[in-house]
């Protein structure tokens, strides 16, 4: 197990490992890539939901996101993050 991941089951983070997201709540890691980007979703007892592959522009991002509820979203940090980041905001 990795560094980061121990600290953060140690802090008892709600959604970190030990500690379910509240039953409404997902959790939604984002692979971003400069043509298309890879998602991932896991439902609030921490099990694997689906994976999806969607393109890397307004559009695509848009697409994916506007009808889903509130979730718990992790990005990968890069050229592509801080645009991302405010569009599913």
């Amino acid at each position: 197990m990795g560094k980061h991941i121990k600290n953060a089951a140690k802090r008892k983070m709600p959604g970190a490992l030990g500690c379910p997201l509240p039953a409404d709540a997902v959790a939604i890691g984002i692979d971003l890539g400069d043509s298309s980007s890879n998602i991932c979703v896991i439902d609030a007892a921490g099990e694997f939901e689906s994976e999806s592959r969607i393109r890397t522009t307004e559009a695509g991002v848009r697409a994916y996101f506007e009808h889903l509820a509130p979730a718990r979203v992790a990005l990968e940090t890069g050229t592509h993050s801080g645009w991302v980041s405010r569009l599913i905001a």
